[in-house]
Order: structure tokens, then sequence, then C-alpha cells
């Protein structure tokens, strides 16, 4: 090496190390800055072609993909990524294993970034690619990479998870967790926060698998790390804070903890008003959410006007320039106008009512469907509602041909978790309600039975909801056969409920 590419290497490494403080720092565009001037000094004409610079090449994308990363700079981050993984492709990187544990670390952020953009199968299999190069025989029996693997187990838990793989998810964050508690992490007060944020997952993951209790005991753990003094403090942890106080008002919604659901949303809201939040346009879509679940919450404590107002400032975030061009968020647009409709509906103003369900309905157009099993279930749990206000408004007809539409749409999502099953066994039950209303009793027995068998087909998961819906469809049902004079149906209904509740 001349005295003049070595001065240049030199020269390319102060560089970097004083981007890699900024970066420290949080200062990401003065980093990304240094890490572009460094790349730029070695790519100078007489250094451009030499392979003896490639993996400090490798590492400065990498760096500057990090960069790009937090100033959500998704593409142009996935680019230096991509750039990093070609340089380590080339024959004089490909065949050094000792470089296999930056390789770890470079598809380790590839799949955040993956992840990120919503290309989840891509970036599961960046993080499955840097699983198998930690496993890899030199690199498995090495503690100091056990930092980076309880990180990746807790990334690819997020991605599992987002994809609909919850048992699977569950267990890396297990994983990531056996890692946090080996003697020598367990007390790195610096991990904490990583530590909160995996609970957090872990909860989220857990909410979808209907084990609440679990659920809330994980947000808590997190909350818990949250409280140290060495974090509390801490604002740049402030966004965090505020997702965890959203899953966990989530959580006790579901629990039927409504006050101490509204005081989590609330705390959520406490910290979006902080100075250093209120500007991060990037977070509107989470903001969307909070007054979107809060406003649930005060419908179901009976605070219609102040449900409401929850929704429309939901409404607000989401019709922002900021939200207003992703066409992903169309599912949330949709959920914050039927539960406008609902609030109106309970209100007594059924024609805005109408409007709001009407412009929810406009959002789920058959190329959405299609790609979204999601939004049929969605679009069914519409119907729903709009079968609800059409029988208060005395159509009952109406009411039963949205009733049907909202099964079709439940049946053709394919979708067979727990909520999906009860949201299937709640339309047959309303159908057969209106039988009932009609006269038609023995309409109404099929569309009962039919009810529970569905309720009977769930999961365990979320087993305490699915036991009181049996119960209830069960007494109609009951009701129904002993007007009917048909007592030893009756009996045997009221007997199945009995055994339901005893397992």
């Amino acid at each position: 090496m001349s005295d003049g590419s070595k001065k240049a290497l030199e020269a390319a490494e102060v560089v970097r190390r004083a981007g890699l403080g900024a970066l420290e720092e949080g200062n990401f565009d003065a980093a990304l800055a240094a890490f572009g001037n460094a790349i730029d000094l070695l790519n100078k004409n007489h250094l451009k072609n030499r392979p003896n610079y490639d993996l400090a090449r490798a590492k400065l994308q990498v760096d500057s993909g990090k960069c790009l990363l937090q100033l959500g700079q998704l593409n142009v981050a996935l680019e230096a990524f991509n750039s990093a993984q070609r340089f380590h492709d080339l024959p004089d990187l490909a065949n050094q294993p000792e470089l296999n544990a930056d390789r770890a670390t470079l598809q380790m952020y590839r799949g955040t970034c993956l992840a990120d953009l919503g290309r989840l199968d891509d970036a599961l299999a960046a993080y499955d690619a840097a699983q198998a190069l930690q496993q890899e025989p030199h690199l498995a029996e090495r503690p100091d990479l056990d930092k980076d693997r309880a990180r990746l187990q807790n990334n690819r838990g997020n991605s599992l998870s987002d994809l609909g793989h919850l048992d699977a998810a569950l267990e890396a964050y297990d994983i990531a967790m056996m890692y946090h508690q080996k003697p020598y992490l367990a007390d790195l007060l610096e991990l904490d926060a990583d530590r909160a944020r995996l609970q957090m997952n872990r909860g989220s993951c857990l909410l979808k698998l209907g084990r609440l209790a679990d659920a809330l005991v994980a947000y808590d753990t997190a909350l818990a790390y949250h409280d140290k003094p060495h974090l509390a403090d801490r604002p740049e942890h402030d966004a965090e804070r505020a997702r965890l106080q959203i899953n966990r008002g989530s959580c006790l919604l579901k629990l039927g903890r409504l006050a101490d659901a509204l005081v989590a949303y609330d705390t959520a809201l406490h910290y979006y008003q902080k100075p250093q939040l209120v500007e991060r346009l990037e977070l509107d879509d989470d903001r969307a959410s909070l007054h979107l679940n809060r406003g649930i919450c005060l419908r179901q404590l009976g605070r219609l006007n102040e449900a409401l107002a929850a929704f429309d400032s939901a409404l607000v975030y989401h019709q922002s320039r900021n939200l207003t061009g992703r066409p992903e968020l169309d599912v949330d647009r949709a959920k914050v106008q039927v539960n406008r409709g609902n609030a109106l509906s309970d209100l007594g103003q059924f024609e805005n009512a109408s409007l709001a369900y009407s412009q929810a309905e406009h959002l789920y157009d058959e190329n959405k469907l299609a790609m979204h099993p999601s939004y049929l279930v969605e679009l069914g749990r519409l119907l729903l509602n709009k079968a609800r206000m059409n029988a208060q408004l005395g159509n009952s007809e109406n009411a039963f041909d949205l009733l049907k539409s909202a099964h079709s749409s439940l049946k053709r999502s394919g979708l067979s978790d727990t909520g999906v099953m009860i949201l299937r066994a709640v339309v047959q039950e309303e159908q057969g309600e209106l039988c009932v209303a009609d006269g038609s009793n023995h309409q109404a027995i099929t569309f009962f039975e039919h009810s529970l068998d569905v309720l009977n087909s769930a999961s365990d998961a979320g087993r305490d909801q699915v036991v009181y819906i049996i119960a209830r469809v069960s007494n109609k049902l009951a009701r129904l056969y002993l007007q009917m004079d048909e007592h030893e149906k009756a009996i045997a209904v009221l007997d199945r409920v009995a055994d339901n509740v005893s397992e």
C-alpha cells in the first residue's frame, strides 16, 4: 500500500469515527454527512478499484444505512445495506468466515429496513440469514454476540407476528428473553430499553393470541423497565412509552377494565403532547390509533359525545398530509368511520351514521379485499354494525340482508382466529334474533345452533369470552324451545352450557 493510499484510508477512518460519535449522540444528519465524506475519500480515482478497501466501504455503507433508517429514509437505507452486501459477496471478502459476525449484523439491519417497508417475507428471510450466520460453529459459542442474538430474535418475532405466525413469534421472543437472562447480560442496565421493547412486543403477540392476562403482565413488565431511574427521565423513549400505553389500554379494554384502559390512553395522550413529540409527523399513525381506541373505550363507558370527538380527532390525523398518501392505512380509516357510525347511531343521528358507514364501505374495494383477508373481516364488522342500525330503525329486511353479506365476507376471509369466529357467531346470533322477531322460530333455531357450532369450533384463546357468548346464545335458544313447548330440548341446551362453563 502506497503512502498516499495509506493516508487516505487513515483519513477515512478518522472521519468514520467522527460519524460514529455523531450517530451515538443521535445527530443523524451529521453522522450521515461524515460517512458520506469517508466514502468519497475511498472512491477517489486512485483508490476506487482497490479491493483491499472493500471491507471499509462495506462498513461505511452499513453505517450510512443505520443513519438513514433513523431518518426514515427507508428506500435509500435499503440501497446502502444492499451495497454493503454486494461488497461482502465480492471474492476478496466472500471467503473470510471471520466476517460472518459483520454479515449477520448487516442482515439484521436489512431485515429491520425491509420490515419497516412492509416487505415482511423479505425481512424474515434476512433475519433467518442472520440467524444462520450466528449459528455457525465459530460464532455459536461467542457470548459477546448474545446481545445481537437477543435483538435479532426480537426483530424476527415482530415480523413473524405481523405475518400471523403467532406461536413462532412468541418462541422468538422467548429466545430473546433467554439471552437477556444470561448472567453476563442480566446486569447490563443499557439493555433495559431493549428489554422494555421486547416485553411490549411479547405483550402484543400474547394479545393477538387472546392470552389477555399474560399480555398485561408483559406490558406491565415493560412499564417497570421504563420506570427505572436510568430510563425514566430519558425523553427519547417517550414515543415508545406512548405506544406501550396504547397497547396496555387495548388489553385492559378487552379485559373489561374500562376505567384503567382510559387512564392508559390518557397517559399516552400526555406523552404525545410533549414538545419533543408534537412535531414528529411519523407518529401521526400512532396518534390516530390512540384516538380510535380511546373513542372505543369512551363509547363503552357511555360517554358518547367524547367518543365521537375522539373518533373525529383520529379522522383528522388520517386526513393529514402525512398520512393521506398511504393506502395501507385504509383499513384503519375504515375502522374510524365504522366507530364514528356506531357513536352517531347511539346518539340517534342515523343519517350521519349511515354516511359514516358508507364512507367506510367505500374504502373496501375488491382489489384490497383480495389482497388482505383482514379487510374482509373489517368489512364484515362494518356490515354487522349497519345491520344493527337498520334493525334499530325497524328496517328488518335490510338488516337481514346486511347480516347475510357480513357472514359471507367473514367466511371469504378464510381466517379462523378466535376474534373472527366470535364475530361470525354474533352475526348468526343476530340473524336468529331477527327471525324470532319475525315469528320464524324454526329458522331462528337454525341460526342459533349454527352460532353455537362456530363458537365450539373456536380455539382455546380467549376462551372466557367464547364461553360467555355460548351462554348468551344458549339461553336464547333454550327460551325459544320453551316457548315452543319443547322442554327436553331446552334442558339439553342448558346442560351443554353447564358443560362448557365447567371445562
